[in-house]
């Protein structure tokens, strides 16, 4: 993960396909998580911002057919997501 340790807030707005103000706006008080489970995410996809924006916007069975996307916005619960994460980290079915 250490090759994504710095990332921009520009980056990170990018990523999600949202406008910087809009982050700061609604999330004020996750950024740092958010920002961590990008990071997470860029290292279990390799680096494709591509793949990580298709997986933040797809039902995954083990977040009750929810997004991470709905679920970082709904719940703020990031631990959820960064558990799928994990799991698909280590090859095991998400």
């Amino acid at each position: 993960m250490e090759k994504y340790s710095i990332m921009t807030a520009n980056e990170l707005a990018d990523i999600l396909g949202l406008k910087l103000e809009n982050i700061v706006l609604y999330w004020p008080d996750k950024i740092l998580q958010l920002k961590n489970i990008l990071i997470h995410a860029l290292d279990t996809f390799n680096g494709n911002k591509t793949v990580v924006r298709y997986w933040l916007s797809t039902s995954i069975a083990e977040l009750n057919d929810q997004t991470p996307l709905q679920i970082m916005a709904s719940t703020y619960d990031f631990s959820l997501i960064d558990n799928v994460l994990g799991r698909l980290d280590y090859g095991l079915p998400a």
